[in-house]
């Protein structure tokens, strides 16, 4: 399973912004003496109460020049009237005008600033947001706000470390500001410090228990730390607060999957979708959803939706390859995998599936070097270190397959590992290896169909032809699935010739020449000539091992060695 990116949460809320405004009460009777004061008043009034309050301050000025007969108050209320205008976003405009023209006091001029650098910042003008935060901060260096603010724009940046200053800085001024508390615990989540992310967060939660936003995110760490119960009390607590918080819907739909409660995690995704239907992250995890329950059809569809509403979704793009994958649709695979990869280049997980796929083609060589640069960027990925070794083994390099599968084993023993390292071991001859690594494997999975054909060949060749019939069929049945899923894929239908070979079956042949008529070659080829002339040579001349070796066997690297 990828590691998963960071679900989007909603916006953090506006910070405290200083004093309530100036009020109009004296501004009548003497305006020239009250401007500064009402301009400065025209700061606090956007800064606490946003556009609307804004936009009455600024025709209150107006009003109050024209009926007190002071030309300067006039202009200033129409200038400040006619950059408002009319509906919602930010009013860079508005506060420029008075950061640029009035007199401000310093603390006054601070707030103006770290008002204009959050509509930067809003609007992706981030270099500009730095630069008047930092003017802000030379001016108001003792406010809290400023540096909660500017650790946002810091976060959005990807700078946590600077972020986490920034609200360390805010949190000792303002020891009980919520937002800031909570902020950091989100810096500090994402720097994977999670013990410390759930303090602040629970802080948070104490200070306004009614915070969702914080509430959420602390589920969110919970998620991240495993504990999936405690994660889905948080998130089901902020989606009672908020019953509209697609964020939570969509993350607790995550613990619910890890949990194994699988139609309930369909059903969260289901709903924040429908709260929000250009949710692109709710798409491409609904999508993983379908895919784990066999509906690749409508995993595709809704990776495909995700990408539609961010072309540039990376992980959209891996996933509905892994898709295609899935399904043999190999082209497609690539394809995905490799623009994913073009988006993200750092995706170890992008790499080891492109890898993979390559595996599955037949070409070796560039699996190989997937998988090669996927394990020096993520060295302790059983998985990743789990293919290179399996690509090793497909091309016969059996001792460094094993350090491989050792390693993939100590970092996570799973049933699929250890069922490939007894396959290496067999044919390194380590049959006492070989046969624990089956029943270790057979342990963690009954139904493993590598594990039962390895062991059904360890029994042939000792004689036990009755003993070996029962794995035998498990391997038969788990080669049936796979073909079923992907009719024309050459690995599943090399798998199923040496089977049914084993069984004395007589589709053995066919599927042998379907093999190759879709491509198997190389050292595909060779690993199932291998096991068929083993099974020839306990079964003898006239065995279906035998004729599909006589298909096999001109096509192959092998050459003139079948009759050996």
């Amino acid at each position: 399973m990828a590691a998963q990116p960071a679900p989007p949460g909603r916006p953090e809320p506006r910070l405290p912004a200083g004093p309530r405004p100036v009020r109009r009460r004296g501004l009548g009777g003497t305006p020239l003496a009250a401007l500064q004061p009402a301009l400065a008043g025209a700061v606090h009034a956007y800064a606490w109460a946003g556009r609307p309050l804004a936009r009455r301050w600024a025709e209150m000025l107006r009003q109050a020049g024209q009926d007190g007969n002071a030309f300067e108050v006039a202009r200033w209320g129409r200038e400040l009237t006619a950059v408002a205008g009319e509906g919602e976003g930010c009013w860079s405009d508005f506060v420029s005008l008075l950061i640029d023209r009035a007199q401000l006091q310093a603390g006054d001029r601070a707030l103006a600033l770290g008002q204009r650098a959050e509509c930067h910042a809003l609007e992706r003008r981030f270099e500009e947001a730095l630069e008047d935060f930092a003017r802000a901060l030379e001016l108001g260096p003792g406010n809290a706000s400023l540096y909660a603010a500017r650790g946002q724009t810091l976060r959005v940046l990807g700078r946590l470390d600077d972020a986490l200053r920034d609200f360390d800085r805010a949190i000792e001024l303002a020891p009980d500001s919520e937002t800031a508390v909570a902020s950091r615990g989100v810096i500090r989540q994402r720097l994977g410090r999670l013990d410390e992310a759930v303090a602040d967060l629970t802080r948070a939660i104490a200070l306004r228990p009614s915070d969702d936003w914080a509430v959420a995110h602390r589920g969110e760490a919970y998620r991240m730390m495993g504990r999936y119960r405690l994660a889905v009390a948080d998130f089901t607590e902020a989606i009672r607060l908020d019953p509209s918080y697609e964020f939570a819907y969509a993350s607790r739909a995550l613990a619910r999957r890890r949990l194994g409660h699988h139609h309930e995690e369909l059903a969260d995704l289901d709903r924040a979708i429908e709260l929000n239907p250009e949710y692109e992250w709710a798409y491409a995890q609904r999508g993983v959803t379908h895919r784990a329950a066999g509906r690749h059809d409508q995993a595709v569809a809704d990776f495909t939706r995700a990408i539609e509403l961010d072309p540039d979704y990376a992980w959209a793009y891996a996933n509905r390859g892994v898709t295609y994958r899935q399904t043999g649709r190999y082209p497609e695979a690539l394809a995905d995998l490799t623009h994913a990869l073009e988006l993200d280049p750092t995706s170890a997980w992008a790499l080891t599936n492109r890898g993979v796929t390559l595996r599955q083609t037949g070409q070796y060589r560039e699996a190989l070097a997937d998988l090669e640069r996927a394990t020096e960027r993520l060295p302790q990925d059983a998985w990743a270190v789990g293919n290179r070794a399996e690509t090793l083994r497909v091309l016969g390099r059996d001792a460094e397959a094993l350090a491989d599968f050792d390693r993939a084993l100590e970092l996570r023993p799973s049933a699929w590992a250890l069922a490939r390292r007894a396959s290496a071991r067999r044919r390194t001859g380590d049959l006492e290896g070989a046969h624990a690594d089956v029943d270790h494997a057979l342990q963690l999975d009954l139904t493993e169909g590598e594990a039962r054909f390895v062991r059904a060949l360890l029994l042939l060749a000792a004689g036990s032809r009755e003993a070996a019939a029962d794995d035998l069929t498990v391997a038969y049945e788990s080669a049936r699935r796979s073909l079923a899923e992907r009719p024309e894929d050459p690995v599943g239908l090399l798998r199923m010739a040496v089977v049914e070979a084993a069984r004395e079956r007589p589709g053995a042949v066919a599927h042998g020449r379907q093999a190759l008529l879709r491509g198997a070659a190389g050292p595909l080829l060779d690993a199932a000539i291998r096991d068929l002339r083993e099974l020839a040579s306990w079964a003898g001349e006239d065995s279906r091992a035998r004729r599909v070796l006589d298909v096999l066997v001109p096509a192959s690297s092998a050459g003139g060695g079948a009759a050996d």
